[in-house]
């Protein structure tokens, strides 16, 4: 394996919250942002928020500050 490769694989291995920087771990789970798609952690994203625009049936979203902010999420 080349040393670009591992370099690769490593970056992605590990995650950390991109708001407060903490790592991933099984005490501390992470969920993706529904308009960004970068990952937070449960102290660092909304959950369960809906759009004016959404119909009645679709799922509500997990969503972070900025987005929420944007897109106009309650």
């Amino acid at each position: 394996m080349t040393k670009e490769a591992r370099e690769a694989i490593g970056k992605n291995s590990i995650l950390n919250c991109v708001n407060c920087g903490s790592r991933k771990s099984y005490t501390n789970p992470f969920s993706t942002c529904f308009e960004c798609r970068k990952r937070f952690c449960f102290k660092c994203i909304w959950a369960g928020l809906k759009n004016p625009k959404m119909n009645q049936t679709d799922e509500w979203r997990d969503v972070c500050d900025k987005c929420k902010l944007e897109k106009r999420y309650t």
